[in-house]
């Protein structure tokens, strides 16, 4: 964790903290919404329902750049500033939708857009391609204790941080 913390203070803060923001870099939600706004741009919410519960519906395409960096071949096909799904390789999805709750703001549900099939494909209809939900979501309660006793493993561990630092950014 030192080392994390060393590599996390080398990169840039975020404006109106005074400390790095680390929780991106630990995981679940918050590593998953740092990765997408990274890659995503989103210029719109819709106001929408999920089983009864009000949400925002924000939708994102990826930037162009990120996708030229990412995939290399992908740069000659991006048009007005719009990638186009089919250009991307198969499995990388093309947009991503955020259902967010409007009292929570909680992302409850990410759903991946893509054009499945192996390239090049004959058709460029966008399909679901991946759904994470979130369900029984409690926000603001206390975290039993018991869950952060730290039980080290009797075998032999493999140090794999040097792996995980260059994954460490700052946010944009």
């Amino acid at each position: 964790v030192a080392r994390v913390r060393q590599r996390v203070e080398t990169i840039t803060h975020v404006s109106g903290l005074d400390a790095p923001a680390i929780t991106q870099h630990i995981g679940g939600v918050p590593r998953i919404l740092a990765w997408l706004r990274e890659w995503f741009f989103f210029e719109q919410a819709e106001s929408a329902e999920i089983d009864g519960m009000p949400v925002w519906l924000v939708e994102g395409r990826w930037i162009p750049q990120q996708a030229a960096r990412i995939f290399p071949e992908v740069a000659e096909s991006i048009s007005d500033g719009v990638v186009p799904p089919d250009a991307l390789p198969d499995g990388v999805p093309w947009s991503v939708r955020l259902s967010i709750g409007k009292s929570e703001l909680f992302p409850f549900r990410i759903e991946y857009f893509a054009v499945p099939g192996e390239r090049p494909v004959a058709e460029a209809e966008v399909q679901t391609v991946g759904v994470f939900e979130l369900y029984d979501v409690l926000l603001g309660e206390p975290v039993d204790q018991t869950e952060f006793i730290y039980a080290p493993a009797s075998e032999a561990v493999i140090d794999t941080t040097n792996g995980h630092l260059g994954n460490i950014f700052g946010l944009r």
